[in-house]
């Protein structure tokens, strides 16, 4: 039997549930007058069939970077059908999420979680940002892993790699690196990142 005459014979049956709604998301304009700011946008989804721990189950995500123009970056949305058809033991489902997150060189990420689109009618512009300084080498390098975690998900892409390796070279130059250690551990990092996407 077919994905789709699944989807349209279980809600039928006894014991099954059936929901399924569109899903519009959106972020507001932020103002980003600090050149150095960069922007991502991480993308998590999960879905697919489910049948008793078995089956087509899946899960993605991705971190792309985002243009800033003039200091802004411009709103951001999504718009996807999400769904949940089925019971026990077979069911089928997909669900996505995002946020933004705002990276600056010797600070916290902050992340912009999205939210539901019709709040934009009564929502500003993010005029003013919050930054909280990241004072030492382990909160700096737990910021870019943020955006390219050593291992698991989320998976960026070729752009989002080459900058944040080039952060991690960066910053094994910088006066947070006092040994040689904290110094070739970051270069490994980079390099790993690189050779990551050959």
């Amino acid at each position: 039997m077919s994905r789709i005459s699944l989807l349209l014979v279980l809600p039928f049956l006894q014991g099954c549930l059936a929901l399924g709604y569109p899903s519009m998301t959106y972020t507001p304009e932020v103002s980003l007058p600090e050149p150095e700011v960069h922007a991502f946008k991480s993308t998590w989804g999960k879905g697919g069939i489910w049948i008793a721990m078995t089956g087509g189950y899946w899960l993605e995500s991705s971190i792309e970077e985002l243009p800033i123009h003039d200091g802004h970056l411009a709103s951001q949305g999504q718009s996807y059908f999400a769904y949940f058809v089925g019971g026990f033991p077979v069911s089928f489902s997909e669900a996505r999420f995002w946020s933004l997150l705002l990276y600056r060189p010797g600070y916290e990420i902050i992340e912009v979680p999205s939210r539901w689109r019709g709040r934009e009618l009564f929502e500003s512009p993010i005029d003013k940002l919050a930054w909280k300084p990241a004072p030492d080498l382990d909160s700096q390098v737990k910021a870019l892993e943020k955006l390219c975690p050593e291992f698991g998900l989320p998976k960026p892409g070729d752009n989002v790699r080459q900058f944040v390796a080039q952060e991690y070279r960066r910053l094994a130059t910088s006066p947070l690196a006092t040994t040689r250690e904290q110094r070739d551990a970051l270069l490994t990092k980079a390099q790993k990142l690189l050779s990551s996407g050959e």
